[in-house]
């Protein structure tokens, strides 16, 4: 829906400073967007908080069923092989993603925005 230029000159200054207003958000909004660097090191962030989180994670499950292990193997219990269910250890044996899969990850994108641009100038 169009809507109608103003005929006197304080309305049509008012148009204008807000017609600016709008763009320059549009152009900070695009200016974020394309910030390869930033949204890149935002990512690799993340990532590596979900990498120490799952770690923390897997830490206390292992040190749990070692603990009820332990437990079970002072206790004198003849059925620790039987506790150590199969599924548990699998549960706890489960790795996060790989530092090295980050690493590779970051590098490839270093090698992206160098290509990128090189290939600017």
């Amino acid at each position: 829906m169009m809507q109608k230029t103003p005929l006197d000159a304080a309305a049509l200054r008012a148009e204008i400073a807000r017609t600016r207003a709008d763009l320059g958000d549009t152009v900070a909004a695009l200016v974020a967007k394309t910030n390869l660097k930033a949204r890149t090191k935002d990512a690799v962030t993340a990532a590596a908080d979900q990498t120490k989180d799952k770690v923390r994670t897997v830490r206390k499950q292992a040190t749990e069923l070692a603990s009820e292990v332990g437990e079970r193997a002072r206790a004198g219990s003849s059925a620790i092989r039987e506790s150590v269910d199969e599924r548990d250890i699998a549960a706890v044996a489960r790795r996060p993603l790989p530092l090295a899969a980050i690493a590779a990850g970051a590098v490839l994108i270093a090698v992206a925005i160098y290509l990128l641009r090189r290939r600017r100038s």
